[in-house]
């Protein structure tokens, strides 16, 4: 995460939360960091609850991308 952050959530941090080495799990507890870009990558954590999902989608200060999932 401390990468991700000094990279300032650039395309290529972004990039990176995809990776499959990433460890998703835990991502969940950056939820209310002060530091929005901490709270961008915490929906891809498969802990993450629907209600936490929603709430950092209506987030002022994050830009978090929810995919949909597939029909």
């Amino acid at each position: 995460m401390s990468v991700y952050a000094w990279s300032g959530g650039t395309f290529s941090a972004r990039m990176a939360t995809g990776h499959p080495n990433l460890s998703r799990e835990g991502l969940a507890r950056h939820a209310d960091h002060p530091n929005p870009i901490y709270r961008q990558p915490v929906v891809r954590d498969p802990s993450a609850t629907p209600d936490l999902i929603e709430r950092l989608g209506h987030d002022p200060n994050t830009w978090t991308h929810v995919c949909p999932s597939p029909a």
